[in-house]
């Protein structure tokens, strides 16, 4: 849970930093449409988020609990203010697009961290941008069409729900048998 003094900093932050991060978000986007053309990648979607995340988005998953594992006392500790999905046909494709895209970030970006989420075998990357002194994030996310597809419904009946366990193991083996 924030205290009234943190949550108070990072809606000013927020209002300082958004144009920042969807500026941002666009840059990345752009680079790696450029990058799949370059690199004659085959990816089958690549997308920004449809805006950044809203500042009550962004105050309600602090305040829920879902975050117990990390610590968000400031913007800057959240990694997926801005982002992109890139959807990739098959595993093949997407291995190709994490090895260039693990090449081409360093060119280009400093790397906050890269994460690979089971569930449904993605890998997200987070690459930070100096603006003014302050380091942002923006998330690129990569997975497979029939990862994206698990997960879009898992986030509709069960990220947002909140899944009893048997919902749970359900989806865990759905993903397996998808990947």
């Amino acid at each position: 849970m924030l205290t009234q003094a943190n949550e108070k900093e990072i809606r000013v932050a927020y209002e300082k930093y958004k144009k920042h991060y969807s500026d941002f978000q666009e840059e990345v986007f752009n680079f790696v449409k450029n990058l799949k053309t370059i690199e004659k990648i085959d990816i089958a979607e690549i997308k920004p988020r449809s805006g950044i995340k809203s500042i009550e988005s962004i105050l309600k998953n602090i305040n829920s609990g879902k975050y117990e594992k990390r610590k968000y006392n400031k913007l800057t500790d959240i990694e997926d203010i801005a982002g992109i999905r890139n959807t990739c046909h098959c595993k093949s494709d997407l291995d190709n697009l994490k090895r260039v895209l693990d090449g081409e970030l360093a060119k280009e970006y400093e790397r906050k961290s890269e994460d690979k989420k089971e569930e449904y075998k993605a890998v997200h990357f987070a690459v930070l941008k100096d603006v003014g002194g302050k380091k942002i994030v923006c998330e690129i996310q990569v997975r497979t069409v029939l990862g994206d597809a698990w997960a879009v419904q898992n986030h509709k009946y069960g990220y947002k729900k909140g899944v009893e366990e048997d919902a749970g193991v359900v989806s865990r083996a759905l993903s397996d048998i998808l990947n």
